[in-house]
């Protein structure tokens, strides 16, 4: 059950109150037609407190588990009765909720056929509108990041036949790369095209230059351009992403508003090719206490480059410029 909320008639959202084991089965809509489908599933679906929520006792799951799956299978048969692309995006999203929610190991429930549906459905919802990104780019970052449907050059095709590239297709390219262990082929992005909110596109940097960096090591090319190249671009990468968890911390220290800091960004981003593991040497930024981007075996990698060095740099010093 939800409650509509409404300012002057118009509708602006839903509170979701937390359900409850007694709670009944949520009821389809009268009507049925693609939006009120779509409509359905915001409101009960997309509810983590809802009546679908996994928290409670094994019967109550196992009833409901059956109930999600007989909601999956109603939204398949109206997204095949009205050839609708968006409710066979649906039903596939449905379906990797469930084995999430669901296929827990010890439930003895197999997440494979879950998941092989959820891609057979996309592929479908891809066939009847071949120019939505949004699904193939969902579609790809399953194949590529989901272990039970992983399918490197099957991913690779769909993206590199994008009508239009993205900047989404582009750094999940980055990503079969790198797990194709073509590390030569990667190049750095550059910095001011990295969004720093959320983190993701920073991380999966991150990632490539670390396969970089530890190919190059392997190779035994330490003392090499590339291998500087790479070091100075994930230690900036660092400080962006001290910068971007720091500016809360930062703008409560100097009591002014975080909306100022964030307008500091590009110029700082901008200015970053001055800095490097080289001249200011390791980060003791916010993070230190519990370092979660740069760890010791990154710095062996910098000091494979630069020789070990002993000086530290607060990234949060370049707010206060």
């Amino acid at each position: 059950m939800s409650i509509k909320l409404e300012i002057d008639g118009e509708k602006i959202g839903y509170v979701f109150p937390r359900s409850q084991p007694s709670d009944p089965r949520p009821l389809h809509p009268t009507e049925v037609t693609v939006t009120t489908i779509t409509d359905y599933i915001k409101r009960i679906h997309h509810n983590i407190f809802g009546y679908f929520n996994p928290v409670f006792a094994d019967e109550i799951r196992l009833i409901r588990s059956q109930h999600m799956a007989d909601d999956i299978s109603w939204i398949e048969y109206w997204a095949e009765k009205f050839q609708s692309s968006e409710l066979y995006f649906q039903a596939a999203k449905l379906n990797r909720s469930y084995s999430v929610t669901y296929c827990y190991h010890h439930s003895g429930n197999d997440k494979n056929p879950i998941l092989q549906r959820m891609v057979q459905l996309m592929e479908i919802a891809i066939s009847l509108n071949p120019k939505d990104s949004e699904i193939i780019i969902a579609l790809a970052t399953h194949l590529i990041h989901t272990t039970q449907v992983r399918d490197l050059s099957r991913a690779r095709r769909i993206l590199e036949a994008l009508p239009k590239m993205t900047r989404n297709a582009e750094i999940l390219l980055k990503t079969i790369d790198r797990n194709e262990n073509k590390s030569s082929s990667l190049t750095p992005t550059p910095l001011k095209s990295i969004r720093t909110s959320p983190l993701g596109e920073i991380k999966e940097e991150q990632k490539n230059c670390r396969a970089v960096l530890r190919a190059l090591k392997k190779e035994k090319k330490t003392d090499t351009e590339e291998m500087r190249l790479w070091s100075d671009h994930y230690y900036r990468l660092a400080i962006m992403y001290e910068l971007s968890w720091g500016i809360s911390k930062q703008a409560n220290n100097l009591n002014i508003k975080e909306s100022i800091l964030f307008n500091k960004m590009p110029k700082i981003i901008k200015n970053l090719e001055n800095y490097s593991y080289a001249k200011n040497g390791t980060l003791n930024g916010p993070l230190r206490e519990n370092p979660s981007f740069l760890i010791p075996t990154d710095y062996q990698l910098f000091e494979l480059a630069y020789g070990k060095k002993t000086f530290t740099f607060n990234p949060l010093t370049l707010l206060q410029d």
